[in-house]
């Protein structure tokens, strides 16, 4: 099990023992937190081998990296994938990132690439219309609009048509 997957279950049982959830989600919910959500539809990525981008994505701004991959995959149309997960870099945290057709890291954030990725891959459609719909970046972290991914809206809905179950 990687690193974040490890950090990823710790959270999840701090969760249950703060809300007393008997590893059951809230009712009405198909997840119990957004670490949960990332953990079961997830999945690994290798960290970038190269800190260069390639020539048409920019570098975007640091520490927003939401806004640097919507914008990326609003510009680019259906080459690159929206992925939202955990990062590694000193530390696991709350990141997005692109992911290429051949399933390469692009992280338009970083300078340094993090050296453990693992997220959920998004299609665009959804995740511009999310992003309108939100009047802010960032799937995962929704609260102004409820957590519609945490309550189980279909997959059907979010996930790349590439992505099989």
């Amino acid at each position: 099990m990687s690193d974040i997957e490890n950090y990823l279950n710790a959270l999840i049982d701090v969760q249950h023992k703060c809300h007393n959830t008997n590893g059951a989600p809230r009712e009405g919910w198909e997840y119990l937190c957004i670490e949960d959500f990332v953990l079961r539809e997830g999945q690994p990525f290798a960290a970038p081998s190269s800190v260069e981008l390639p020539s048409d994505v920019s570098q975007g701004i640091v520490k927003e990296c939401f806004k640097n991959c919507v914008n990326s995959v609003a510009m680019r149309g259906t080459d690159y994938l929206y992925c939202e997960g955990y990062a590694l870099g000193i530390i696991p945290m709350l990141h997005a990132w692109l992911v290429s057709p051949d399933g390469q890291v692009i992280d338009p954030t970083w300078r340094k690439p993090g050296t453990e990725y693992f997220g959920v891959l998004f299609n665009r459609k959804f995740v511009l219309e999310q992003t309108l719909k939100q009047e802010t970046y960032g799937l995962l972290d929704a609260y102004t609009s409820g957590w519609p991914l945490l309550r189980g809206i279909p997959k059907d809905e979010w996930a790349p048509a590439l992505v099989e179950d």
